[in-house]
């Protein structure tokens, strides 16, 4: 009897880790569904109530630091990958334009740590690679953005480039995204934040920022010619 109740017990639990792992995916194509506009307000509310915000990129510029034609470069792919349809871009592009109004706010705090390889990843032409750099000097002035450069130099011994990855936390507690080519994925599992938590700080680490940071950028814009 006492083999049958334990028994029981896992089978309960491997049903919860199943629902709750089913609730942390969500698909590209079911994200999109209905276009990239909507893929962009679904997650307008939780960066209007972050209050801290931790963001690492090893491929591309965040999101909240893109120009809007660096941003349009992005969405096209996106459109063109999963065969959207929907003629949506330029509304979705305005749109996450015009979620960036968040880094102004004074309640929050955003912390980026970007490899520098980032600086030369070309998604877009020439002039809007150039535009997106001078955005990224401009916005290291403002009062609520830390952006930190991981400099191709830099000892990464124990801390290698991992996935890009976000960790937020506010009003509804703390959770980390990340997003990937096939799907979306949130984790509000304790132990694991905790492991993007110190990820995270550990790559911190090993950055530079300042006028240091921006040495890095100005020499990725001057390589362009």
């Amino acid at each position: 009897m006492a083999l049958r109740v334990v028994e029981a017990q896992r089978a309960d639990e491997l049903m919860a880790d199943r629902s709750a792992a089913a609730g942390m995916w969500t698909t590209m194509q079911r994200l999109h569904r209905t276009g990239v506009k909507h893929a962009q307000e679904s997650v307008r509310e939780m960066y209007e109530a972050v209050l801290h915000y931790r963001c690492y990129q090893p491929a591309v510029v965040p999101g909240l630091l893109q120009t809007a034609e660096y941003t349009r470069a992005g969405l096209e792919s996106v459109h063109e990958l999963l065969g959207i349809t929907i003629d949506d871009v330029a509304d979705a592009v305005a749109e996450r334009v015009d979620r960036q109004r968040v880094l102004r706010r004074p309640d929050k705090r955003f912390v980026f740590v970007v490899e520098e390889q980032v600086l030369h990843h070309r998604v877009c032409d020439r002039d809007a690679h150039l535009e997106q750099l001078a955005h990224l000097t401009a916005v290291m002035r403002w009062p609520a953005i830390s952006l930190n450069i991981v400099p191709l130099e830099a000892e990464r011994r124990l801390r290698w480039p991992s996935e890009g990855f976000v960790l937020l936390q506010g009003p509804f507690g703390t959770k980390v995204t990340v997003e990937l080519v096939s799907g979306y994925l949130q984790i509000t599992n304790p132990s694991e934040i905790a492991l993007y938590r110190q990820e995270f700080d550990g790559l911190l680490g090993r950055t530079v920022t300042g006028e240091r940071a921006r040495r890095i950028i100005r020499a990725a814009a001057e390589r362009l010619g």
